[in-house]
């Protein structure tokens, strides 16, 4: 596998060098993690990422053979599995009681969100990478959650997989959260419909704190290039020939996860994650910074389109039962770019005011 690379979601990474589960650095109760000086002697970013977008490939089999690379879900931060929940990873968090959770996208992990000050200040001296977390603690005193999963696997078990960790979170934790947003990139946003679903379904105790949850660039009616990928494949597989037998063997590899990418709704409990109570917002992309130019009405973001970012078929379910939902477009901003851009960081931190 030397020298092949992923490129999905702005994962664009070597995969020749990979991280062990003994690689992982966790924060126990006595630590105190604050983003500054960070060492990454441990989980280079780098590989942290690697190991992310290989999960996202073949995630899937990694996890039916109890592979060592297989990605562990929990709440992570900058590249750190937060075994105590409770310990203070951003400055000043540990006594809130409004939590906002994020949902990275496809063969990404949580590292995804960082950026640099300089992106807000141009004029700012400090160099350590921010994110919309950390951005919106100091402003809003919400405190974040990062959560990795195995994007690999179903967009339905990552759900419930979610909703399980934050059955736990709200448990374990030591003061009463009053409020819990849910912020999903990409594929993330869809896991985060497969967690309101299955927690709709089963009563979870923390369903009823949710009160927003935003959709960056997440594909309710499917990714374009998925779609495309699973008729290319049809097409080939009916070739009478060995050598497009062998290209859809090796397209056929990939995993459910990325396959689910194609449908969009993919949740046992269809309509389930429209949860009334629940104000959901919707934003996306384009790829030109004019909104009606034929390249944002083709590609969108590049990755999603805007008729599968914004769920218009599901209006009519929305206002027939009093559904909160708002529609945002940040012309000019490709898919990559939505989980780092001021623009979208201003808009949350309007909206959760």
């Amino acid at each position: 596998m030397n020298n092949k690379t992923f490129d999905i979601e702005n994962c664009t990474i070597p995969i020749d060098t990979l991280p062990s589960k003994e690689s992982d650095v966790s924060l126990g109760r006595g630590d105190r993690y604050t983003g500054k000086n960070v060492s990454l002697q441990l989980i280079p970013k780098l590989v942290s990422m690697a190991h992310a977008a290989l999960n996202g490939a073949v995630g899937d089999t990694l996890d039916a053979r109890e592979h060592v690379l297989t990605v562990n879900a929990g709440f992570y931060f900058r590249g750190h599995p937060i075994n105590n929940l409770n310990a203070e990873y951003v400055a000043g968090s540990a006594s809130s009681r409004k939590l906002m959770i994020f949902l990275h996208g496809a063969c990404c992990n949580e590292r995804i969100w960082e950026f640099s000050p300089k992106d807000i200040d141009s004029e700012t001296a400090d160099t350590e990478h921010t994110d919309f977390g950390i951005q919106i603690h100091e402003s809003l005193g919400y405190r974040p959650f990062y959560f990795r999963y195995n994007s690999g696997l179903s967009i339905a078990d990552n759900g419930e997989k979610f909703a399980e960790h934050l059955e736990r979170l709200v448990d374990e934790l030591e003061v009463d959260v009053e409020e819990i947003v849910m912020v999903g990139y990409s594929m993330g946003g869809l896991v985060m419909k497969s967690a309101l679903a299955w927690a709709s379904k089963h009563d979870a105790r923390f369903l009823p704190l949710i009160k927003k949850a935003f959709y960056l660039g997440s594909p309710h009616y499917g990714a374009p290039f998925e779609k495309a990928a699973k008729i290319v494949n049809a097409v080939l597989e009916r070739l009478p020939f060995l050598v497009t037998k062998f290209v859809s063997q090796i397209m056929s590899s990939r995993s459910q996860g990325i396959k689910d990418l194609g449908f969009g709704d993919v949740t046992p409990y269809v309509g389930a994650y429209w949860v009334e109570h629940v104000e959901h917002h919707f934003i996306g992309g384009t790829l030109h910074a004019d909104e009606g130019h034929p390249l944002s009405f083709l590609l969108g973001d590049l990755l999603v389109r805007q008729s599968s970012v914004f769920p218009v078929k599901d209006q009519g379910h929305f206002i027939d039962r009093g559904i909160d939902y708002r529609y945002r477009l940040f012309p000019g901003v490709n898919h990559v770019q939505l989980q780092r851009d001021i623009g979208v960081l201003r808009y949350i931190e309007q909206n959760v005011r």
